[in-house]
């Protein structure tokens, strides 16, 4: 599994190491990077894009839009009509899963 992966978002590139990645959010054809650190940055790399570039078995699709890196969930919560909402540390807005991928997830963990 890759331990480290390269963003470029046009006006900068980096190394961002996967494990500080906390989540990802598709923005149009591209993705927002979220880290651990409370940074934002933008990808041009679409979100099925991030899914195989991080396919560590710790990040997880949980919304059409929306991939998020298991190590940093704090808590997930229950939402409306079978839905959920994800907190995850460092962000006050939480992610939404869908009642789909809830499904999905929960058959993955057991």
């Amino acid at each position: 599994a890759r331990r480290w992966v390269f963003v470029d978002s046009g006006d900068t590139q980096e190394f961002i190491e996967v494990a500080r990645i906390t989540h990802n959010e598709a923005d149009g054809g591209a993705t927002r990077v979220y880290t651990a650190d409370g940074r934002v940055r933008p990808s041009g790399q679409s979100l099925v894009g991030w899914e195989n570039r991080v396919s560590t078995g710790d990040f997880v699709r949980v919304h059409r839009s929306a991939l998020v890196n298991l190590r940093h969930v704090e808590l997930v919560e229950p939402w409306f009509h079978y839905s959920y909402r994800i907190k995850v540390h460092g962000w006050s807005e939480p992610i939404p899963m869908s009642r789909r991928h809830a499904a999905r997830l929960r058959d993955v963990l057991g």
